[in-house]
């Protein structure tokens, strides 16, 4: 049983639900995990790992190696390897060595995992429409210019100090 002293501390402490900044978070995670699975349904993307997603965006057009990888999406290298290893089963990445050093493999897109990249962006751009529907476009944009601040801003334990999220 809940003693009383619990109580008093938890009732001194209680966050306002509009300003309980786990709750808010939370709840927009779980509203664009489920958005995103809607949209997906059984299409190629249903059985993407979140990994998998941080993978492709963060590519480029021209790959990167592993180390730049792990960095823009914030995971260690061995993870980020692991996520490369599965991709390249799936046949979205492949591997050619860097030019200027033999030691690097720089992972690319294929043309299956840029059809999977450009399906994720028109959900994103679907998933915006939504957003604005309830915020307005400039309302969306503060949004999107706060967050894309403060991730820049973090330091993440498995980043890179030099890397920030781009």
């Amino acid at each position: 049983m809940l003693s009383e002293k619990s109580k008093a501390r938890l009732a001194e402490i209680w966050p306002d639900q509009d300003t309980n900044i786990g709750r808010l978070i939370y709840g927009l995670f779980r509203y664009l995990t489920s958005f995103q699975e809607k949209k997906w349904g059984s299409s190629d993307l249903a059985h993407l790992k979140p990994g998998y997603v941080s993978l492709l965006a963060n590519i480029g057009i021209n790959g990167a190696s592993n180390k730049e990888l792990a960095g823009r999406a914030w995971v260690s290298k061995q993870a980020m390897s692991k996520l490369v290893n599965e991709m390249l089963k799936e046949e979205v990445i492949e591997t050619e060595k860097e030019t200027t050093d033999n030691r690097i493999n720089k992972i690319m897109l294929t043309d299956k995992g840029a059809a999977l990249l450009i399906a994720i962006w028109d959900i994103n751009e679907l998933l915006r429409i939504e957003i604005e529907k309830h915020l307005g476009k400039e309302k969306t944009s503060q949004l999107l210019a706060l967050i894309a601040e403060l991730i820049n801003s973090l330091d993440y334990p498995c980043a890179p100090s030099d890397q920030k999220l781009t």
